[in-house]
């Protein structure tokens, strides 16, 4: 009888249009991931996206021609993941390295997917006959309201912002929005029939694919419709929905390409293959991720910012009593599936939203040898966790409707409090490595990130400060000596540095990142011989490294080898288009030999990619004198001295000016 007077209360308030519920919910959406994530979008490029964007040379496309698309989607880092590496490819080809436009891409895909979890909670509510979303069809109805909770929820969530804010996981979220497309087109496309019905079912097939080539964790789609079928079946009373052929293939699906996409056609090598540098092993992973799925969980529950991490500490379990939590995570797991299992005729959709929950988890926190935890894969299965609260929220407006209300208000302000505050941990790389410390002291790659933030920054003794705590905790860790060399040499210590080089050759005498810097190093004390040899090394390793190609023809340039030193340079300039370093040499060649204009050229693209390098303003300035062409020339030069006050170029000016009057 209340939940009835409920209703007819909720009809007589509720005015808004059918026609404009889903604008406002779309703009609820826009709004909130524009003022929870306005504060991220100048965050820097941190960890993996150095390795996956920054030195990813596959992605550095000058025009879109079919070949550049290509070879950015299928080759390098970005081969396996083809889709996702074809947007990072065109964020560069538009934008270079801006960080900022990296951002707004991710924030638009966070967007994307807030509406799209909007959709799919219209769809499910409908498709398992939800009492609720009979009357009025406005903005506040049941149905609507709790749609839009359910999205907000989703792009509200603090543990989202690695998703997002952390560029490289670009490919969880891209493959998310391909996953969500997929699945609701094939819910629209079961309700449909005749040509409709394949048009639908076609573009899942093909948002399918797209999701598993942004990234592989969409392979376990199949294994989500096949719940989907099993528990709509059960919503539909009397009605047959499930064709015994259609489940068996989907079955087969769900088995199969998980199989196929990780571990081809030798399953078992292929996973020991993936535990390389991991000191745990199958068995043990497997046990631990029991108490990280419950670890997750909590999360989800209780997302304070102090309680997320880019790198959490978990230690491995070794049995299902070393450490007890373990046994209690599985009793904890067993008794959640146990309710999904024994309430799927009762609450369908709420056990439907529990299996999207763990079969999305099931890839990530598997026998597959990973990282054993991060908070980026809670991103897709949130969207079934985010149903689910969007389904309570319907039930609870039925009755409840006021309260309701403002209890969901009240969620939603605290989530946006806690993603806002989260993000502003990710504007700064010092303060981001810095949190990573205080919560988890025993993360050596933390301590060497941190060391990193400082050196970019010019705090070299707080580098090298951070790279001997990591090296305390790793002390094999080539990376951590490569970078406390580097900062090592900066401080002026470079005899020190070299030996640290030298070391770590010991370990890999084929170590680009060694042999580079060691060369560098030599070069700075005049020893160009010996600096030649580590810097044909590291060229021979990696032939198209825009860096060593530089040193290389920095080097000839110095030696008078001018054809050599263009060699190097125009391959400096081929790997990375957008290096204005590699344009000033080729340019400074080019002066060298006499060809002034195409020097020009050189000169000119450098500056146009870095106009603020007063050096690069000052010679095109020399230059453009030198051609006859005074006033173009002082302008540069009047560039580079506010940029750069220098007693010499002010004199050259006043030396040109006077020149110029006595002609």
């Amino acid at each position: 009888m209340g939940s009835r007077k409920g209703k007819k209360r909720f009809k007589a308030q509720v005015k808004t249009p059918k026609s404009y519920a889903g604008f406002f919910a779309l703009a609820a959406i826009c709004l909130a991931v524009i003022i929870t994530y306005a504060n991220s979008l100048n965050g820097p490029f941190v960890y993996d996206d150095l390795r996956a964007i920054i030195q990813n040379e596959s992605i550095r496309i000058e025009n879109l021609s079919p070949s550049s698309l290509t070879l950015a989607a299928f080759t390098g880092a970005s081969a396996r993941r083809p889709v996702a590496g074809l947007t990072l490819a065109l964020n560069y080809y538009l934008g270079g390295y801006s960080v900022r436009g990296y951002h707004v891409v991710n924030t638009i895909i966070h967007i994307l997917n807030g509406i799209l979890v909007y959709f799919l909670c219209l769809v499910l509510f409908r498709r398992f006959r939800i009492s609720e979303i009979e009357g009025d069809p406005g903005f506040l109805s049941p149905l609507n309201a709790g749609a839009v909770f359910a999205s907000l929820v989703f792009v509200l969530h603090p543990v989202q912002t690695q998703a997002v804010s952390y560029l490289i996981q670009r490919m969880a979220s891209l493959s998310t929005m391909f996953y969500l497309l997929s699945f609701i087109f094939y819910a629209a496309g079961r309700e449909r029939s005749g040509r409709s019905r394949w048009i639908f079912l076609g573009a899942s097939l093909v948002s399918w694919i797209m999701a598993l080539g942004s990234k592989e964790i969409a392979a376990v789609l199949p294994a989500v419709v096949l719940a989907y079928e099993w528990l709509r079946g059960r919503a539909e009373e009397g009605r047959k929905t499930r064709k015994v052929v259609f489940l068996i293939s989907v079955a087969v699906l769900a088995a199969a390409v998980p199989l196929f996409v990780f571990l081809g056609g030798d399953p078992l090598a292929k996973i020991l293959d993936t535990y390389r540098g991991y000191d745990f092993t199958p068995g043990e992973r497997l046990l631990t991720e029991l108490r990280v799925v419950v670890f997750y969980m909590g999360l989800v529950a209780l997302p304070l910012p102090s309680r997320l991490n880019l790198d959490h500490y978990f230690p491995v379990s070794k049995s299902f009593i070393d450490p007890l939590t373990t046994l209690f995570s599985l009793l904890i797991l067993g008794a959640v599936l146990v309710f999904a299992l024994a309430y799927r005729r009762k609450t369908p959709l709420i056990s439907f939203c529990i299996l999207w929950f763990f079969i999305n988890l099931a890839i990530e926190s598997s026998v597959i040898g990973l990282d054993l935890v991060f908070e980026h894969r809670l991103y897709l299965p949130m969207a079934g966790v985010c149903v689910g609260l969007g389904w309570c929220l319907v039930k609870a407006l039925g009755r409840f409707r006021g309260k309701a209300l403002i209890a969901g208000g009240i969620i939603l302000v605290l989530l946006a409090w806690g993603t806002i505050s989260r993000n502003a941990v990710w504007q700064d790389e010092a303060r981001l490595w810095q949190d990573v410390v205080t919560k988890n002291p025993h993360s050596y790659w933390a301590r060497n990130s941190l060391g990193m933030a400082y050196m970019r920054s010019g705090e070299l003794s707080e580098a090298v400060s951070n790279f001997k705590e990591a090296l305390k905790l790793k002390p094999d860790h080539i990376p951590t000596m490569i970078n406390m060399s580097v900062a090592m040499a900066g401080q002026g210590n470079t005899g020190e540095a070299q030996r640290l080089l030298a070391k770590v050759l010991d370990f890999n005498p084929k170590d680009f990142e060694a042999l580079y810097n060691l060369g560098l190093m030599l070069a700075s004390d005049q020893r160009l011989e010996d600096a030649e040899r580590y810097f044909q090394r590291a060229v021979e390793i990696r032939p198209w490294a825009h860096q060593a190609n530089i040193a290389m023809g920095r080097l000839r340039l110095t030696q008078g080898r001018l054809d050599d030193a263009g060699r190097f340079a125009k391959k400096a300039v081929k790997a990375d288009p957008r290096s204005a370093e590699g344009h000033l040499l080729l340019a400074g060649i080019y002066l060298r030999q006499g060809d002034l204009n195409k020097s020009l050229e050189e000169y000119q693209r450098a500056v146009e990619l870095n106009p603020f390098d007063p050096s690069a303003q000052a010679a095109i300035g020399e230059l453009l004198i030198r051609m006859g062409k005074t006033s173009e020339g002082l302008k540069h030069y009047m560039d580079a001295l506010k940029l750069q006050p220098d007693e010499g170029l002010r004199r050259r000016i006043i030396e040109v000016l006077e020149y110029n009057k006595s002609k």
